[in-house]
């Protein structure tokens, strides 16, 4: 299997660290909530969500993802997205994104040839790079981290903090 669980990372360390019967589910239990109470939609990502609806496009989520459905249905729910055909989880699934494995399981699962979907994402290597190795286009969504570090690898970002400053010193020039 390429993947585990949030549940079997917590069991792997209450077994390495002898932790008292219990204190493994409740620290479990507060991650998931934790997640799920601070984790927000992107404007970015929500206004291509929305249009993508709008023009009547099929709509697959797919993520390399430790938690488990239940809770990522949470977090989906609780920020907006709504409508998306089907949600494909390496913790679920077994398989990575990065492997390629999840892509192929998705495909397979949808009957769809790999040349029919985009596939959008924020990490070079697992959204982009290990889709295009089966076949599926990939789209770089950048990260707001990497937006706001111009860290977006040769892509246009914005223009939104390239002349943040703080007296003489740029924020993100890491020489200053």
């Amino acid at each position: 299997e390429e993947d585990v669980t949030l549940h079997e990372i917590y069991m792997h360390l209450a077994a390495e660290c002898a932790l008292p019967a219990g204190v493994a589910d409740t620290f479990e239990q507060k991650e998931k909530e934790l997640e799920i109470r601070y984790s927000f939609a992107r404007q970015s990502g929500m206004q291509l969500y929305k249009l993508a609806q709008s023009c009547g496009k099929r709509i697959v989520l797919i993520s390399d993802m430790y938690l488990e459905e239940d809770a990522v249905k949470a977090v989906l729910q609780k920020n907006g997205y709504e409508g998306y055909e089907a949600l494909f989880l390496s913790s679920k699934e077994r398989k990575l994104k990065y492997s390629g494995e999840l892509y192929l399981l998705a495909l397979k699962a949808l009957g769809i040839r790999a040349g029919e979907i985009i596939h959008i994402g924020n990490n070079k290597e697992g959204d982009i790079s290990s889709a295009e190795a089966v076949g599926i286009e990939g789209g770089v969504l950048p990260s707001a981290v990497d937006v706001f570090t111009h860290r977006g690898e040769g892509l246009y970002t914005g223009d939104a903090f390239q002349d943040i400053s703080c007296g003489s010193h740029n924020l993100f020039d890491r020489h200053s």
